[in-house]
């Protein structure tokens, strides 16, 4: 019997977890714990912020080291058992039985695509049981995008956390719209001509599928983003260095492109999501490390030395926190 655990609120502010904002009063917030490994004790597996409505996790949070990687994989499809399955979309099987043309492939499909992959807890039978839980499932293009580019940059950053020496914290989204008016990166070539002309488009124009396995109207994210933190620490635990990275991809056939092609600074993730990521760090690494968008230099990275400061050759940044607003308690 799998030994797992939720709580329906935060009990605390992780590393991971981006701030919670007014309009997210309406939404779902769960933790689930589990064991790792073969150990009796809980830990937090991962964190997320679900909208019954959407049957969408905007985010899924999670902590991410060497302990939770080893191989192999289970099916265990499931409803989450911290909701009401009648908030939820049955998994059991694929979401639908049609297969469509796109671009490179002749057929392709919506498969059940995770946002914390099943790979990044496989050291855990009941960790990995729990990612799949419907709330960290949406419908992803599997020819091109969930078995390929995605997969690939799923796989980077386990790589990076397989040679890093501590903790990587990872966010990873899906957007259906994104911030009116933003722009991703300050050059939108940044992101080979995906860059986003966002509108205000709502709900009814977006792409559905119908659920094979309870007929349910599932909308189809046309973003999937991560963005992903690692630290160093002195030796009381503080955070004294930091450095940060994100992705932001259309939900599209990909094949060919290379998921470095769609790095973006964690600032720019942020203004096109509306989110606010590692807001538990200190105010100035926050800053300082969410302005950059250098995956070479994310990956050398190492917490047991950190690495040097280097010149972004950019004007300071200006502080996140708005005027009108105190700043918010870590």
């Amino acid at each position: 019997m799998l030994l797992c655990f939720f709580i329906q609120i935060f009990c605390g502010t992780w590393l991971e977890t981006p701030a919670s904002r007014p309009q997210d009063s309406t939404l779902l917030a769960r933790t689930h714990y589990a064991a790792l490994a073969d150990s009796c004790s809980l830990e937090r597996n991962y964190s997320l912020l679900y909208d019954p409505s959407t049957y969408t996790s905007y985010w899924v949070a999670y902590p991410l080291c060497k302990a939770h990687l080893a191989t192999g994989r289970e099916d265990s499809w499931a409803y989450d058992p911290s909701l009401p399955d009648s908030m939820q979309t049955s998994v059991l099987k694929n979401y639908m039985l049609e297969r469509f043309e796109t671009e490179h492939y002749k057929s392709n499909y919506y498969a059940r695509g995770h946002q914390i992959p099943n790979a990044d807890r496989n050291a855990s039978p009941a960790m990995q049981a729990q990612t799949y839980y419907s709330t960290n499932l949406t419908p992803q293009l599997q020819n091109g995008f969930n078995g390929l580019i995605w997969a690939k940059l799923e796989k980077g950053i386990r790589d990076c956390a397989q040679n890093y020496s501590d903790t990587l914290y990872v966010v990873t989204g899906a957007s259906f719209t994104l911030q009116t008016g933003c722009r991703v990166g300050e050059d939108t070539t940044r992101v080979n001509g995906d860059a986003p002309v966002v509108s205000d488009s709502g709900r009814d124009e977006l792409s559905y599928v119908v659920n094979r396995n309870d007929g349910k109207r599932v909308p189809i994210p046309q973003w999937y983003w991560k963005a992903v933190l690692k630290v160093h620490r002195d030796t009381l635990g503080v955070p004294v260095q930091a450095v940060s990275v994100a992705f932001l991809l259309p939900h599209k056939d990909l094949k060919g492109r290379h998921y470095k092609e769609y790095v973006i600074p964690v600032d720019s993730l942020e203004a096109v999501t509306g989110f606010d990521f590692f807001p538990a760090l200190p105010d100035s690494l926050e800053m300082a490390c969410e302005a950059r968008a250098d995956w070479e230099a994310f990956q050398k990275f190492d917490a047991e030395g950190g690495q040097p400061k280097q010149s972004t050759g950019q004007a300071p940044k200006q502080s996140k926190r708005s005027p009108q607003k105190p700043p918010k308690k870590k």
